[in-house]
């Protein structure tokens, strides 16, 4: 307790410091809407986390998780989840691993810890390659876990083995239908190459 004028100036030092050691960091992570083409292999989405104060944060280690739909599907497919190179822990990583049963064609896990000390959690997060053979059009939940996922929720450790909660806010894979547009453009360039075709034979007889 402070008592007497002479505390007064210790009493708010101390407000202070705890008000300070109080400070909740706050690592964010928004999935975004992301555009893909149909029937198309190897598409790459890369997604982004901030934190206004990473010294707080001070990350050392991330369970990441990342789904389509519910999960349980097999098309659109994640066909490789990579949450070392070129990202945060890119120069601080121990390699990552894939969670045990955390391997499916919609949904899947991977984990890694720094080497030492912390990181700047500002940056790329993951790169995610997707597959959508057999897929023409269509708009799918894209997940790290927000809500309910197949393999629980993106998460982050500090250099202490805290949990740091991210705040994420979840997204959506959208496969356009082919415009019309996009088809008469693609039967006009039919018709002008049957013409050459066409124009090439009169010419050599």
């Amino acid at each position: 307790m402070c008592v007497g004028r002479k505390a007064g100036g210790w009493c708010a030092l101390a407000a202070l410091l705890g008000t300070a050691a109080g400070v909740q960091a706050t690592p964010v992570v928004d999935v975004g809407t992301h555009n893909l083409l149909g029937n198309t292999a190897g598409q790459i989405i890369t997604l982004s986390i901030s934190d206004s104060s990473p010294g707080i944060s001070r990350i050392a280690g991330e369970d990441f998780v990342v789904q389509i739909g519910n999960g349980n599907g097999t098309a659109p497919k994640i066909t490789s989840v990579d949450i070392v190179t070129g990202t945060i822990f890119g120069s601080n990583n121990t390699g990552q691993s894939t969670f045990a049963g955390g391997d499916f064609d919609q949904a899947k896990g991977r984990s890694t810890t720094t080497a030492s000390g912390f990181i700047d959690d500002n940056g790329k997060v993951a790169t995610i390659t997707i597959d959508t053979t057999g897929v023409n059009s269509g708009t799918f939940a894209f997940s790290i876990g927000a809500g309910s996922t197949r393999l629980g929720r993106t998460s982050f450790t500090n250099d202490t083995g805290n949990d740091v909660v991210p705040i994420i806010t979840d997204g959506t894979i959208n496969i356009p239908e082919p415009s019309a547009a996009g088809l008469l453009a693609l039967a006009a360039g039919g018709a002008v190459l049957g013409y050459r075709r066409r124009a090439n034979y009169r010419s050599v007889r």
